[in-house]
């Protein structure tokens, strides 16, 4: 096993487990990373923000919903 690879193998596991850690923890919403109430309620907030409310109240969408999103998108476009 080459040095590279085995960094990799180390960088994934790594970030397997931060996401394992992340899921015990609840956010400011009161909900679960990555559950489907915590990806219902930034939904909702995505709504609202095409809807014309000021992104200041809607907040940072996180990254794993963009990644969601456009996920879903592709997924209909084939």
């Amino acid at each position: 096993m080459t040095l590279a690879h085995r960094g990799e193998r180390g960088t994934s596991n790594l970030s397997r487990r931060v996401r394992k850690l992340e899921a015990r923890f609840t956010g400011i919403t009161g909900l679960v990373a990555r559950s489907d109430e915590w990806f219902a309620f930034w939904g909702d907030r995505i709504d609202r923000l095409i809807a014309g409310e000021a992104p200041e109240r809607i907040g940072r969408i996180p990254r794993e919903v963009i990644d969601q999103i456009r996920n879903q998108a592709r997924t209909e476009a084939q």
